[in-house]
C-alpha cells in the first residue's frame, strides 16, 4: 500500500508505449457489449422475415416427415446434422456480423494491437494474500454498483415494458395472423432501444472509470521517472562517454581540411592516415592534424595527394597514432623514435628537392 501511494507521477510515454506492448491499455467492455446489443438491434430489425421465414420452412420441413421417422441411432444422428446445418446457414451470417462489430468495436477502443502477454501463465495470480486484497479493489466494488445499476435500469424497463406494453401485448390475440410478427417486432423494438438508451448512463461511467483506473495503475514513483530517463538517455558517464565519441567523430571529419597544412601522412597503408605537422620554431613535438580510419582515412590520403604531401607507410605507427594520439595533440612519448625517423627521411627528400 505505501508504494500505492508513493507512485505520484504520472505514467510516461515511454511507460505506456511499454504497457501497450503488452496489451494493457484503457478500455470498456460495456462499449463493446453496447455495440453488439446495437448490432443485434439493427441486424434483428433487417433480417428477421428472412430469418422467420426460413426458420419456419425448417420446421415445417420436420413436421411433414415427422410420421415417416423410424426412431434409431442413425435417424436421430441424421435430423441432428440436417437441424444443425439449417441452424447454422440461418443464424451463421448474424453471428458473424456480431462477432465483426465486437472486433471493431474493441478496436475503435484501442486501435490494432496484438500481444501475447495476457495469455501468458503468471503464477502470482494464485497467490491467495493478493487474492484477498483484489477483495477489497477500487475495480471490485466498481463492478458491484455497476451490476447493481444494470439490475436496477433491467427492473426500470421491465416494469415499463409491462405497464406500458401490456395491453398491446393483450391486443395480439386480436391481431390478424398475417400481421402478429410486425406487431411483436415493433414491441421488442423499441423495448431493446429504450434498453441501449438507459445503458448509455453505464457506458459513460465505465468508460470515465476505466480511463481514470488506467491511469492511477500506470502511475510511477518519482524514482521510477528517474530510472526510465537514465534507461532511455543513459547514465550520465555514459552519456558523457557519447558526447566525447561524438565530439571526438566530429574533430576527424572536419580534420580533413587541415591535411594542407600538413607535413607529412603516415598509413597502414590502407587502413589508417595520420597528418603530423611540426614546426621546430613554435612546437615542442609533433602534433597529429587529423587521422581517420576506413573512408576517412582515404579522404586524408586523398587531401594529402591533391597538395602533393608525402605519404609514408608505417604500419605499426600508423596503428600506434591512431589508437593514441588525439586529433590537434602531441604525439605520445612511445612514438618519438618512429616519428623522428619520419621527418629524417623527409627533410632528406626536402633536400634532395632543394638545388
Amino acid at each position: 500500500m505505501a508504494e500505492e501511494y508513493d507512485k505520484t507521477e504520472e505514467a510516461t510515454p515511454f511507460k505506456l508505449k511499454e504497457a501497450r506492448k503488452k496489451g494493457q491499455v484503457a478500455k470498456s467492455i460495456e462499449i463493446n457489449a453496447w455495440v453488439v446489443l446495437v448490432s443485434f438491434t439493427l441486424i434483428f430489425v433487417a433480417f428477421w422475415d428472412q430469418v422467420s421465414s426460413e426458420f419456419a420452412e425448417m420446421f415445417v420441413r420436420i413436421y411433414r416427415i415427422a410420421d415417416q421417422i423410424v426412431m434409431s441411432d442413425s435417424t436421430v444422428f441424421m435430423l441432428f446434422n440436417e437441424t444443425t446445418s439449417a441452424s447454422f446457414k440461418i443464424f451463421g451470417p448474424i453471428i458473424l456480423l456480431l462477432v465483426v462489430s465486437a472486433a471493431l468495436a474493441n478496436i475503435i477502443q484501442t486501435k490494432p494491437i496484438f500481444s501475447t502477454h495476457p495469455i501468458k501463465p503468471d503464477f502470482s495470480k494464485l497467490n491467495p494474500a493478493k487474492g484477498f486484497k483484489k477483495l477489497f479493489d477500487r475495480k471490485v466494488l466498481f463492478e458491484l454498483l455497476k451490476s447493481v445499476l444494470k439490475l436496477v435500469i433491467f427492473g426500470v424497463v421491465v416494469y415499463m415494458g409491462i405497464t406500458v406494453y401490456l395491453p398491446s401485448l393483450i391486443e395480439i390475440g386480436y391481431v390478424a395472423q398475417d400481421s402478429i410478427h410486425k406487431h411483436i417486432i415493433s414491441t421488442i423494438f423499441v423495448g431493446i432501444v429504450f434498453l441501449q438508451a438507459m445503458m448509455l448512463v453505464i457506458i459513460f461511467i465505465d468508460w470515465m472509470f476505466s480511463k481514470k483506473n488506467f491511469a492511477r495503475q500506470m502511475r510511477m514513483s518519482k524514482r521510477d521517472v528517474k530510472d526510465e530517463h537514465k534507461r532511455h538517455e543513459g547514465h550520465p558517464e555514459v552519456k558523457s562517454k557519447r558526447k566525447e565519441i561524438q565530439r571526438e567523430l566530429l574533430k576527424k571529419s572536419t580534420s580533413v581540411g587541415k591535411v594542407k597544412d600538413s607535413d607529412v601522412i603516415v598509413t597502414n597503408p590502407t587502413h589508417y592516415a595520420i597528418a603530423l605537422k611540426y614546426d621546430m620554431k613554435t612546437m615542442s613535438a609533433p602534433i597529429v592534424l587529423a587521422k581517420g580510419k576506413g573512408p576517412l582515412a582515404q579522404k586524408i590520403k586523398e587531401q594529402g595527394r591533391r597538395y602533393s604531401k608525402p605519404v609514408l607507410r608505417k604500419p605499426p605507427l600508423a596503428r600506434l597514432l591512431y589508437k593514441k594520439a588525439k586529433i590537434e595533440g602531441f604525439i605520445p612519448a612511445e612514438s618519438f623514435t618512429e616519428v623522428a625517423e619520419v621527418y629524417r627521411w623527409l627533410y632528406k627528400m626536402k633536400d634532395k628537392k632543394l638545388p
